[in-house]
């Protein structure tokens, strides 16, 4: 019994389910109008019905990001709308948007884009 348990036919792990990528609106809407809310897997997860661990699967399966990608992402979507108008500075535009500092925005925007939030600043306003 010992030697077919642990040789006979592999166990069968479930595919993380598909996820209706329309479904995910909801969370763009969300971190576009109060984009600065802490928004938890857990509460993600919980709006799909699903477990967290669960969720977090069937959304990468589906979108090809992680949830935190996903919102990091829509916050610099957010901040580069804020960032071609001069009346916030950078540091401000961060922390409107949901990071934690000038810096955390920098890094992630850098990832995203491929430049820094001022370099983006620059080359929308037209300044050199």
């Amino acid at each position: 019994l010992h030697l077919a348990d642990r040789y006979g036919e592999p166990q069968r792990v479930q595919p993380a389910p598909m996820l209706d990528v329309g479904r995910f609106g909801w969370l763009t809407e969300l971190v576009c109008s109060d984009p600065g809310r802490a928004i938890s897997l857990a509460d993600m997860a919980a709006v799909a019905g699903l477990s967290p661990s669960a969720f977090l699967r069937a959304f990468k399966r589906s979108t090809g990001l992680t949830p935190h990608r996903f919102v990091t992402e829509q916050r610099v979507r957010v901040a580069q709308d804020l960032l071609a108008s001069p009346g916030m500075s950078i540091a401000e535009i961060a922390i409107a948007v949901g990071f934690s500092s000038q810096s955390h925005l920098g890094s992630a925007f850098r990832t995203i884009t491929g430049m820094s939030p001022a370099q983006f600043r620059r080359i929308r306003c037209g300044r050199s």
